[in-house]
């Protein structure tokens, strides 16, 4: 996959494209939402919902279709996105 990251790298989780899907580092463990969109916004399927430790997590992105998708990342109230090109 292609795309943008988005992380503030100042203790923020960081989220990016990784080979066949997205990379997560979250500093500490977090509640989060891991969900998958396509280019309308509609909702394709959740990658993760639930605790997650601290550290580096890769999450396979699997859309039946290609084009460009936007995994969104929901944690204590922010929201981080990254858009893939698949």
């Amino acid at each position: 996959y292609m795309g943008e990251a988005e992380g503030k790298g100042d203790g923020s989780p960081a989220l990016r494209p990784y080979r066949t899907g997205v990379y997560l580092f979250l500093p500490r463990a977090s509640q989060v939402r891991l969900s998958l969109y396509d280019p309308a916004g509609r909702l394709v399927r959740v990658l993760f919902s639930g605790v997650l430790q601290g550290g580096g997590h890769t999450f396979p992105v699997s859309p039946s279709s290609r084009g460009v998708f936007v995994v969104r990342l929901e944690m204590g109230g922010e929201a981080f996105s990254v858009k893939l090109v698949n």
